[in-house]
């Protein structure tokens, strides 16, 4: 068996999760601002990073953020490619979707496509309508060990930190943009703001370079 076949399997898994888990949400139709409920909830959640500053992030803490947005970014292109996929069935490509969207700071984010011979950027939530509809096809990853950190200064913008990874796709190197921000999360019966990684906008640098 081969590393793909292992991603697959890996993948395909997960979804299974999460769609018996949801079914089972709607079978109990429990209330979910229950402690019952939201300890399940967050048994399926994302590892989320909690710190005690509000304003800034630690060295330590800046490298598992940038090793969280790599995890992430992996995710990202593997679920793109089963969304894509149309030998999976539709309900399953669909809750991949689902997943897919909460990797991201927003469903407008750009991402790179290739399209008659050319290479160019086009908003999340348009691909991933286009790919479920069968107008066009996503296969397409990234080397997970050739994905590099190219900004680790985290600027502040507002209330969230961002950084930046370099990378590989379709014969291009690219950038794609992660933010750091709070968000609210429930820990059995406790609210805690935590700090999230979420990704953003994918920019080409080949197009970067053109002149205007």
């Amino acid at each position: 068996m081969n590393k793909t076949d292992n991603y697959i399997i890996y993948y395909a898994s997960l979804l299974v999760c999460c769609l018996l888990f949801s079914c089972a949400q709607q079978e109990s139709k429990m209330d979910m601002n229950t402690p019952t409920a939201n300890a399940a909830q967050e048994a399926t959640d994302e590892v989320s990073f909690r710190f005690v500053s509000e304003d800034s992030i630690s060295l330590e803490s800046k490298q598992a953020f940038s090793e969280r947005a790599t995890e992430k970014l992996i995710d990202f292109y593997n679920y793109l490619n089963i969304v894509s996929d149309s030998s999976y069935d539709t309900i399953f490509r669909k809750k991949a979707e689902e997943l897919l969207y909460k990797l991201c700071i927003d469903e407008h984010i750009k991402v790179i496509i290739s399209q008659n011979g050319s290479k160019k950027l086009i908003a999340l939530n348009e691909l991933s309508s286009q790919l479920l509809k069968g107008g066009i096809t996503f296969n397409a990853k990234p080397l997970d060990n050739a994905i590099f950190i190219t900004d680790t200064s985290f600027i502040k913008n507002l209330n969230s930190f961002t950084g930046s990874l370099s990378y590989s796709i379709m014969n291009e190197n690219v950038n794609t943009e992660f933010y750091i921000k709070k968000t609210e999360k429930i820990f059995g019966e406790k609210k805690e703001k935590v700090w999230e990684v979420l990704l953003g906008s994918t920019a080409i640098d080949s197009l970067k370079r053109r002149p205007i």
